[in-house]
This record gives C-alpha cells, structure tokens and sequence, in this order.
C-alpha cells in the first residue's frame, strides 16, 4: 500500500485506465487530463521505489506534447528492461 492508500491493484487499474484514455485522446483537454493523471502516477510510483515503473511513465511525459496532441507510440519511447 502507498502512502496514499493505494494498493498494488489500483495502482495496475490507473495503469490501465490511462492506456485506455490515451488511445481515445482527441481533444487537448482530454491530453491535459491525460498528462496530469500520469504526472500524479509517476509521483505515487516514485513514492513507493517502483523506479522501472517511474522510468516508463517518465518517458512517457516527456514525449507527450499536449499542443499537437501528438501520440506517443512504444516504438517512440526508449527501450527499458521490465525487471523489478
């Protein structure tokens, strides 16, 4: 459980929840929201040293331009290793 309450499975239904909103995004707010939603995960995913994890969602936002609400693709992002 996070400091803010959260348990691993929350954390995976956030997870899941923001891939879902990314692949409808059509509006900059909706790509606003999508981006405060993954800075507030990045933050929890920090707190509780999930740093594979905090790496990906770091990329993440660092590719993502809510002005030209250009999609980010995985072959776009860095190549990580998911171990933890």
């Amino acid at each position: 459980m996070t400091k803010d309450g959260l348990t691993a499975a929350e954390i995976l239904q956030e997870i899941e929840a923001l891939c879902s909103l990314h692949d409808k995004i059509s509006r900059s707010s909706e790509c606003r929201d999508f981006n405060r939603r993954a800075a507030f995960l990045l933050q929890i995913l920090e707190d509780t040293d999930c740093e594979n994890l905090a790496d990906r969602v770091m990329s993440l936002l660092a590719y993502c331009n809510p002005k030209d609400l250009s999609h980010v693709t995985a072959s776009s992002l860095p190549v990580m290793p998911c171990t933890g």
